[in-house]
C-alpha cells in the first residue's frame, strides 16, 4: 500500500528534476537501497524489506525506467560479488553472522520474481557459489533457491536439474577431499 504513492514520487523526481539528473537520482536510490541491504541486516535476513523495496524498482522499471533497473542489478551484483570475497576468506566453515550478502542476494533474487532479472543471472550466480560450495555460498545457494526456486523451475527446468546435479557432484567432490586429507598430513 505504500509503494504507489512512494512509486509516484520517485517518478516526480525523476520526471521534474528538482535540480537533480535522472543519473543522479538513480545512483542515489541505489545507493540508498544497497546501504540499506548491508547495514540494516547485519545479522537478519531482512525479507519483509528487501521485497517493497524491489517492487519499488520492479514498478519503476517497467513503467519505462530501464535504466534503473539495469544500473541497480549491476551494482548489486558487483556488491554481491565483492561481499563474497571479502567474507569468505575470514572463514570457511563458521556460520557467517554478517548477513548483508545474503540480503544482497536476497534482492537479485526478489527482482528476478518481478521480472527484472532474467533467470540466466540468477544461475550465473548459483554457478558461481557451486564453485567454491563454502559455508557462505550454501547459505546464499539455499536462500536463492526458496525464494526463486519455484520460478527458476517453472522458466528453466532443465537447467535447474542441472544445478541439482552439479551441487551433488561438487559436494561429493568436497567429501572425498575431505576423507583423502588426513592421508597425507
Amino acid at each position: 500500500e505504500n509503494i504507489d504513492p512512494i512509486s509516484r514520487d520517485v517518478k516526480s523526481i525523476y520526471h521534474d528534476g528538482r535540480g537533480l539528473s535522472r543519473r543522479e537520482v538513480t545512483e542515489a536510490l541505489c545507493a540508498i537501497l544497497l546501504k540499506s541491504c548491508q547495514e540494516s541486516g547485519s545479522t537478519h535476513v531482512l525479507n519483509s524489506l528487501v521485497e517493497p523495496q524491489a517492487a519499488l524498482i520492479a514498478g519503476l522499471h517497467l513503467t519505462g525506467n530501464t535504466n534503473l533497473g539495469a544500473y541497480v542489478v549491476e551494482n548489486f551484483c558487483i556488491q554481491l560479488e565483492r561481499m563474497l570475497n571479502e567474507i569468505e576468506p575470514q572463514s570457511k566453515h563458521a556460520l557467517i553472522s554478517d548477513k548483508g550478502p545474503h540480503n544482497v542476494a536476497l534482492f537479485i533474487a526478489t527482482l528476478y520474481e518481478f521480472r527484472v532479472v532474467h533467470a540466466g543471472l540468477i544461475y550465473d550466480i548459483i554457478h558461481r557459489l557451486l564453485k567454491r560450495l563454502s559455508t557462505l555460498d550454501v547459505e546464499i545457494l539455499l536462500l536463492l533457491l526458496k525464494q526463486c526456486g519455484w520460478r527458476l523451475r517453472e522458466d528453466d527446468p532443465a537447467n535447474l536439474k542441472h544445478i541439482v546435479r552439479a551441487a551433488q557432484n561438487r559436494a561429493r567432490e568436497l567429501e572425498e577431499s575431505k576423507a583423502l586429507s588426513p592421508r597425507f598430513q
